[in-house]
């Protein structure tokens, strides 16, 4: 079957030099991993994931060196996570260096540990929990001071990766209104994730109706179990 490309999902901590040779002897051109966010702290603590920023770096350089196809994905708007929180994530992006990155709305499960505390916290609705709430894909659900900024962070969240300069630009535009066509800089990013998946945009938008909406649980929500 070496003949049939194919991409994968994986953890940090499953990834090693010999399973990544395998892979690419069985067909595989590309791995993702779960980077979230570049603050350790929130990282482990928040989203319950126990990787360090090290583990991290080792397993995105194991996986460029076998000549594979390297895509992370990161969050915004986390419970607690500043503005500088933010941008830590893009210039720990930066320094990886992916193919690929995928940045989303963090979209907690519904009666989990983390929505009921962000509730009792006033920073997420008490409706959360009904379906017309929770999974929301292109605005963030937790309410806080810098909400204007998460939001147009993550339609100008490649900009800012390209450069530490862009970075200062779009660090202060992001204070004020932005116009809705920066909703085009999301264009690029389907592109990107084609290309890494190896399927067409058809394919792309139907694998989109079918596990991302909301009303669909399969793929609908970035996964945090406490």
């Amino acid at each position: 079957f070496s003949n049939i490309p194919f991409t994968c999902n994986t953890t940090v901590n499953m990834v090693s030099d010999d399973m990544l040779k395998a892979m690419k002897r069985a067909g595989c051109h590309g791995l993702a991993i779960g980077m979230e966010t570049g603050r350790e702290w929130l990282r482990i603590k928040e989203l319950n994931k126990p990787f360090t920023d090290e583990e991290i770096y080792r397993t995105a350089s194991l996986i460029k060196k076998n000549g594979l196809s390297l895509t992370l994905f990161t969050m915004l708007g986390l419970p607690k996570e500043s503005v500088d929180d933010m941008f830590a994530t893009i210039r720990m992006c930066r320094k990886i260096n992916a193919n690929n990155v995928r940045a989303t709305f963090l979209s907690p499960i519904p009666k989990t540990r983390m929505t009921e505390r962000a509730m009792k916290e006033g920073i997420l609705k008490a409706s959360y929990d009904d379906q017309s709430e929770a999974g929301k894909l292109l605005t963030p659900v937790f309410n806080y001071a810098h909400r204007r900024e998460t939001e147009n962070l993550f339609y100008l969240f490649e900009v800012a990766l390209r450069s530490s300069l862009l970075e200062r630009i779009v660090r202060f535009i992001i204070r004020f209104p932005l116009p809705p066509v920066i909703k085009l800089s999301l264009l690029p990013r389907l592109y990107r994730e084609k290309k890494f998946f190896n399927i067409t945009l058809w394919s792309g938008f139907v694998f989109f109706l079918k596990t991302t909406l909301p009303q669909n649980r399969t793929k609908n929500f970035n996964n945090y179990l406490p």
